[in-house]
């Protein structure tokens, strides 16, 4: 039995097959070509023998007895022959070529009208005539190929839930012969139920994919329809797309102690939510500010990721920062991950002094202590005390003694008055206290740099300035003395006036007896001065 291997090279084998054979009249070779294209229809024209050359060729269609082409080489065996055509069925479209066994009738530009029977007939020189018989089909590619679902829309449109059923429907318009439609799936070929003839001419194909889960998610649906094998098949293609629950969020920074007013980026990363999750933010039940986070969803992926510039305060601590991922196509979809925040946050500090003691009454000769309170996290590691500005050190001959969180200061002095801070350290930085003003309270004393020594002529008048420091330095009350060899007496208060710390004394010696010692005094609510202050009244032209 002879085999035919394709349209063409079916057709030619054919003909031999019915050559060898011995002319099987009722044979019909089936040949084909695509409408616009060129077929090429078979005849042998192989001499049965040297002495029978061919003569001539003759094309017939259908039923017509009138040829529509001719090949003729009864006048010159030798040359290249004569061609002949009917301009009413192929015209110029029409060739005759190759040689013997391989000769053919090429038609171009193929037109629906061109379908039909034809006959091929050969002449010999004194052999019989032999007759071969075509079908051919000019072939009509389908014009238009669509994958839709049973709502109508085009698949991309449509969302499905996990569990709903697919259904999807190609339709096919045009093509002859009528195509087969077949399906696949991930290149996975699938078996379609149905196919229906449209009273509008196409046809359609109906496959029940059944229910959908996740994992056909982004599975890709191919239509294909062909009806012959001189062309690739024509398609469709659709990518179904589900509506899924997101899997996991995760806040994917180190769930590590955060610094109070640092400056951190916090990520959040979600995944399995299609379309991409949308991302918020909570600090307990409180939504942060989505000015403060940027999305970004990552290329062809159902991953969406959110960063955070979050800045904590003290009281965070304790509270639930919280990323929330959320499917906004369905509903019951958040999950969310929490981190419950512990906050670090630098020393604050705050000085006090000795509950026992009262700030305003604080004299020389008393003993004070301060007290550093400090809230810190983690725990500090260093204390230090300052003094106007300057870091303290520890002197317990001079009365500074440090303690872990105490500062105790014995004998004060006057100079120990000032500014008192508490400085605390911990790995997070440095916190100060609020300097606390120490004011020392003690009895006046003399002014340095005072004019000690006058010389004054007899009846001359001088004016003697006390000044004295003291705390308190109001309602300051002035006495004065005069002391020489033979007296001590004190000065009446007509003869001096005082302002503020300071009280004038004007004096005019008269006698050797009025020259001598001037001693001044003064007095604040702690008493009168330890010392007085001490003047001399020499004659006039003495002083060195």
């Amino acid at each position: 039995m002879c085999q035919t291997l394709g349209v063409t090279l079916a057709a030619l084998t054919t003909l031999m097959c019915m050559a060898t054979a011995g002319m099987d009249r009722d044979v019909v070779v089936p040949a084909s070509g695509l409408i616009g294209g060129t077929v090429r229809l078979p005849c042998d024209t192989s001499p049965p023998s040297p002495h029978n050359p061919l003569l001539l060729t003759v094309w017939f269609k259908d039923h017509l007895q009138d040829p529509i082409y001719s090949y003729d080489v009864r006048e010159d065996i030798q040359a290249f022959g004569k061609h002949w055509y009917d301009d009413l069925n192929l015209g110029g479209r029409a060739f005759f070529g190759g040689e013997n066994k391989s000769s053919f009738l090429s038609i171009e530009n193929l037109k629906d009208s061109d379908r039909g029977a034809y006959r091929c007939r050969v002449d010999f020189k004194q052999a019989p005539s032999r007759i071969y018989k075509l079908s051919l089909e000019v072939v009509v590619l389908p014009s238009r190929v669509v994958i839709l679902t049973k709502s109508g829309n085009s698949l991309e449109d449509d969302r499905y839930s996990e569990g709903s059923d697919l259904r999807l429907i190609c339709t096919v318009t045009g093509g002859r012969p009528t195509p087969r439609i077949s399906w696949m799936a991930n290149a996975t070929e699938l078996a379609s139920t149905k196919v229906n003839h449209n009273k509008d001419g196409t046809i359609s194909s109906i496959l029940d994919f059944g229910p959908v889960s996740r994992s056909h998610h982004g599975m890709q649906f191919i239509c294909s329809v062909s009806n012959t094998n001189l062309s690739t098949p024509s398609t469709a293609a659709g990518v179904l797309k589900l509506k899924l629950l997101p899997l996991v969020v995760s806040i994917d920074s180190p769930h590590e102690p955060l610094a109070a007013n640092g400056n951190y980026s916090l990520s959040c990363t979600s995944y399995g939510s299609y379309p991409p999750a949308v991302l918020s933010w909570w600090l307990d039940a409180t939504k942060i500010s989505e000015q403060d986070s940027e999305v970004s969803v990552l290329h062809n992926s159902n991953t969406t990721n959110s960063i955070l510039n979050f800045i904590p305060n003290i009281g965070d601590t304790g509270k639930f920062l919280k990323c929330r991922a959320e499917n906004l196509e369905m509903s019951a979809s958040q999950i969310e991950d929490s981190w419950n925040l512990d906050i670090n946050y630098i020393p604050a500090v705050r000085l006090t002094l000795g509950p026992t003691l009262d700030a305003d009454k604080i004299k020389e000769g008393d003993d004070v202590y301060f007290e550093c309170n400090i809230d810190a996290k983690p725990a500090i590691y260093k204390t230090s005390w300052w003094f106007n500005g300057a870091e303290l050190r520890q002197n317990v001959r001079e009365g500074i003694i440090m303690g872990n969180q105490s500062l105790v200061l014995q004998h004060l002095t006057r100079d120990n008055t000032g500014t008192y801070s508490c400085q605390a350290t911990n790995t997070i930085g440095k916190g100060r206290s609020k300097p606390r003003q120490l004011d020392i309270k003690y009895k006046p004393i003399c002014s340095l740099d005072q004019k000690k020594i006058y010389g004054v002529a007899r009846g001359e008048v001088v004016s003697i300035n006390c000044s004295v420091s003291a705390n308190p330095g109001k309602d300051l009350v002035f006495r004065w003395t005069f002391n020489n060899t033979s007296e001590l007496a004190n000065i009446q208060d007509t003869r001096f006036s005082q302002n503020g710390t300071m009280s004038r004394l004007i004096y005019s010696p008269y006698h050797e007896l009025d020259y001598g010692t001037i001693l001044c005094w003064a007095a604040n609510e702690l008493g009168e001065q330890e010392e007085p202050c001490t003047y001399h009244i020499i004659p006039a032209g003495t002083v060195r």
